[in-house]
């Protein structure tokens, strides 16, 4: 399978299952802010993960690959703290906002168990 094809397929299913957590966590909760929570906490998450891709994909050709990779990493969860907090300021809540940064793990574990070849 083409990378890009299957990069593209978990995010399209991190958006489902974020909206699927999201859609769950308002009825349940009845407050529309914690399903807002958790799209803000899964858009983020999959910005994060299509980051990942591409600055592993410009790591490969890098003669520092591994000084620019703890750079990136350091960044991308300085990030995701600054764009968290601000989240908690306008209201958001953290424990949903989390529960949204769920969607891209559950999707790669979903789309592994839907494309892996069983061995014989």
């Amino acid at each position: 399978m083409n990378d890009d094809k299957m990069y593209k397929e978990i995010e399209k299913l991190a958006l489902l299952i974020m909206a699927v957590i999201a859609l769950v966590c308002g009825i349940v909760s009845m407050d529309v802010m914690n399903g807002l929570s958790v799209v803000y906490g899964g858009i983020l998450n999959i910005i994060g993960f299509r980051n990942i891709v591409v600055s592993s994909k410009n790591l490969l050709h890098s003669p520092h690959a591994s000084r620019n990779a703890t750079i990136q990493y350091m960044i991308r969860f300085i990030l995701y703290g600054i764009l968290i907090y601000l989240g908690m300021q306008v209201g958001l809540s953290i424990v949903f906002m989390l529960l949204g940064f769920l969607s891209v793990n559950l999707a790669i574990k979903i789309h592994t168990l839907r494309t892996r070849k069983e061995e014989i």
